[in-house]
């Protein structure tokens, strides 16, 4: 295990390995974003990062080939950020290598920022190239508000290939605008695709 008290070590966590946050982390400047490296676990031990104005690309990226990933326990304080780039997420940037078995639990978003179009607050683009990418967002929340086109206040664009995406126990409460954009994904989720995508037991309160 890693222990991850400040940026630098956040930096220097190489995945791998489980990190784990022993306090509050504040960015400035950087890098972003970082990869993950297959069997990377994040803990954030119910502790936030709060992200900087330099953060547009994502907090994190996946590494290409076969890549096992879990992100855990983690608060995002996204207001620094203006707007993110295209197909982007705030939490991680898009999954759109092949063999990716992503899986976001417990974590929140907060702040108020543009996502550019087909962006998410925790994932962007999903559009892996293989049957065996798998991505899995549950028991999570955003109170961000947030605007964007075909933008999601917890997934954004998921077109093409076969997949599979899975969104449970999810909830948004910030307003959200922009058009084709939504509470929970955006306005192409699940758009052409032989695989499967499916939202469960999910909700938003926002104004959209």
């Amino acid at each position: 295990m890693t222990s991850i008290s400040n940026q630098s070590d956040l930096e220097n966590w190489s995945g791998g390995d489980t990190g784990t946050l022993t306090a509050n982390i504040t960015l400035s400047g950087g890098t972003w974003p970082l990869t993950l490296a297959d069997n990377s676990i994040l803990d954030g031990n119910r502790y936030t990062i709060t992200l900087s104005s330099s953060n547009t690309g994502g907090l994190f990226n996946i590494a290409s080939g076969s890549i096992t990933a879990t992100i855990k326990n983690l608060k995002i304080d996204a207001d620094a950020v203006s707007t993110m780039d295209i197909r982007v997420g705030v939490l991680v940037k898009d999954v759109v290598q092949s063999s990716t078995t992503l899986t976001i639990t417990n974590c929140g978003i907060v702040g108020a920022f543009s996502l550019n179009n087909d962006g998410g607050s925790f994932v962007g683009r999903t559009l892996p190239a293989a049957s065996s990418s798998v991505v899995t967002i549950s028991k999570c929340y955003s109170t961000a508000t947030i605007s964007g086109t075909s933008s999601g206040g917890i997934m954004g664009l998921k077109a093409g290939n076969a997949s599979t995406v899975n969104i449970s126990e999810c909830y948004t409460t910030g307003a959200i605008s922009g058009t084709n954009a939504g509470g929970i994904s955006g306005g192409s989720f699940g758009l052409n695709m032989s695989g499967t995508a499916t939202i469960k037991n999910c909700y938003a309160t926002g104004a959209v």
